[in-house]
């Protein structure tokens, strides 16, 4: 089955608006989703040791009360949403989770040791850090991309369908005149196809001639044949 001329046009658009446009713009929303992520997460690591420290004497002393106390607090910071601490499989401080946001999260976990050599250890402390708004403003990052290359590709579709338009007018002028129809008031835009008028025109009244010269050729020699 044959395409007609502006269905052409309107698959190339979308083929290069849609697929490599809209791929490059997705890589390029990806690399600084990443870049993000692992920023905030080096900071939060950072976070993550300094809350350790904190906690350190109260759970060495076997303080868990105090422990808990801090972990609080801890909790209170900016996009730390939970503690978590086990001290010899015994839990000080727990976090219950909803399964919807963990994906969001960022778990660090540190140990903690009673002695600097770390070979005993006190306590596992795992703090939860919520990075939501990373994943929210990559999904309205990705939305806006989706829109953006849409309203691109029907605006490059709609030029291109103009053009298609121009194109066919002077394809169907360059047949009415070569069939000696001669359209008024549908001139040729485009220079290449005036150009190819021109030739087909040349080639056409070269055609025309040579068959007279054979027309005449022949009827000379039937009326030899006749005389004779």
């Amino acid at each position: 089955k044959k395409i007609r001329f502006g269905q052409f046009f309107g698959i190339v658009v979308f083929l290069v608006v849609i697929i490599f446009s809209g791929l490059a713009t997705g890589i390029q929303i990806y690399r600084d989703f990443k870049e993000a992520k692992i920023a905030r997460e080096d900071s939060q690591a950072i976070v993550s040791k300094l809350a350790v420290q904190s906690l350190r004497a109260p759970l060495v002393q076997g303080s868990f009360i105090e422990a808990k106390m801090r972990a609080r607090s801890i909790q209170e910071r900016t996009q730390v949403v939970c503690v978590e601490i086990s001290a010899k499989d015994v839990p000080v401080a727990e976090c219950e989770l909803a399964a919807d946001t963990k994906q969001s999260l960022y778990a660090v976990a540190d140990r903690v040791f009673y002695d600097e050599f770390q070979k005993e250890e006190a306590a596992k402390v795992t703090l939860y850090f919520d990075n939501s708004d990373i994943y929210n403003s990559l999904n309205q990052k990705i939305r806006f991309a989706a829109i953006s290359n849409s309203a691109l590709a029907l605006f490059v579709l709609g030029i291109l369908l103009f053009a298609s338009r121009i194109i066919k007018r002077d394809l169907n002028t360059i047949i009415e005149e070569c069939e000696g129809k001669a359209p008024e008031g549908a001139p040729i835009w485009l220079a290449e196809f005036s150009y190819l008028k021109k030739k087909i025109k040349m080639h056409m009244d070269a055609a025309e001639v040579n068959a007279e010269t054979r027309a005449s050729g022949e009827l000379a020699r039937q009326v030899k044949n006749n005389i004779s």
